[in-house]
């Protein structure tokens, strides 16, 4: 999932991912604290690993000077044991429970035609539009959100309606594991319901394939069930779980 949507700067410390990327999106400007030996060291006085209490003071450290939140993104059993007791001490607070679901590439995809949709390798200023709308503070998150994409391989998917954008998708790729990833899905709210969102995913899914992914994942909020609702009748299954911890 770090893959399929790169920040704009990482700096590794301690094997932790330390994400930038001005602000925009939480998982573009969030740690990735993963398992590693140096911040397992115990501090016998306190009670916390020595290591650990060091790693999270960096991070603050690090996002302060950036003048961002400090935000990790939690996946509790590939992280190191003790994070989530000493981030509760230290005042942070979870949020966006998400879901990660995944399934192998269908084989057999039967591509429909109800819906004209485009595909390009790269977000159109329409595409980018309808996921970021209106106003100079969207602009920032849409200039940089055209520099998150163009960090990988992905697959941009319109759906139209009378000449306007109706609904959108995003595929990343990665080569190297053969891993495909869903994001950036989003229906106009007045035309839901109409099976645009599901034909818009096949289509994605078996340009995925052409280019050789064979897994595909993606990742819902708790609160959308309805979404959870379209993603298992795809053939999605519960592969996961992440949330976030940021510092109040």
């Amino acid at each position: 999932m770090h893959r399929s949507w790169p920040a704009l700067e990482v700096l590794e410390h301690q094997g932790w991912l330390l994400r930038s990327a001005r602000g925009v999106t939480k998982r573009a400007n969030s740690v990735l604290p993963l398992k590693a030996d140096s911040t397992q060291r115990q501090d016998g006085a306190a009670g916390v690993g020595a290591g650990l209490l060091s790693a999270v003071q960096f991070a603050e450290a690090h996002y302060r000077s950036l003048d961002l939140p400090c935000i990790f993104q939690r996946r509790l059993r590939t992280e190191p044991a003790g994070l989530t007791e000493l981030l509760r001490q230290r005042g942070y607070t979870d949020q966006a429970a998400t879901e990660v679901m995944t399934r192998p590439m269908p084989a057999d995809l039967a591509e429909r035609d109800d819906f004209e949709i485009e595909y390009t390798v790269s977000p159109s200023a329409e595409w980018l539009d309808f996921m970021q709308p209106g106003g100079e503070q969207a602009q920032h998150r849409r200039t940089t959100l055209a520099e998150l994409f163009g960090a990988g391989t992905a697959i941009y998917g319109s759906v139209r309606r009378q000449g306007q954008i109706a609904a959108i998708g995003r595929l990343s790729i990665d080569p190297q594991s053969g891993w495909a990833g869903l994001a950036a899905l989003a229906t106009d709210p007045a035309q839901r319901g109409q099976g645009m969102g599901s034909e818009l995913i096949s289509g994605l899914l078996a340009r995925g394939r052409e280019r050789g992914a064979n897994r595909v994942f993606l990742q819902v909020e708790r609160s959308n069930p309805a979404a959870r609702r379209l993603y298992t009748r795809l053939g999605f299954e519960h592969s996961g779980d992440y949330f976030y911890s940021i510092a109040e």
